[in-house]
């Protein structure tokens, strides 16, 4: 398991703009693994961002110059399992 934590990020110079803030947020991920050695095999399943929070990456402040605001949304939560097989 794993946990990273931001706290809150001004995307902008205006920090008492509440729109271009990402408040403070936490991410989750766990990974668990089961392994035969003997059989050369292994199983892995894997979440990330388990809570599934949103969250935004990146946010743009362009409402001065082209009146608006972009910005690029975190990864929800995804799932994984692997099988492995070594010969």
């Amino acid at each position: 398991m794993d946990v990273s934590y931001r706290s809150d990020i001004a995307y902008s110079n205006n920090v008492l703009a509440v729109s271009s803030v990402q408040p403070a947020y936490a991410l989750v991920n766990l990974r668990l693994t089961y392994a035969n050695k003997d059989l050369g095999f292994s199983i892995a399943a894997a979440v990330t961002n388990l809570f599934d929070e949103y969250y935004l990456t990146t946010i743009t402040d362009q409402r001065e110059s082209y009146g608006f605001l972009s910005a690029s949304v975190g990864r929800p939560r995804e799932w994984s399992l692997t099988l492995r097989k070594e010969f």
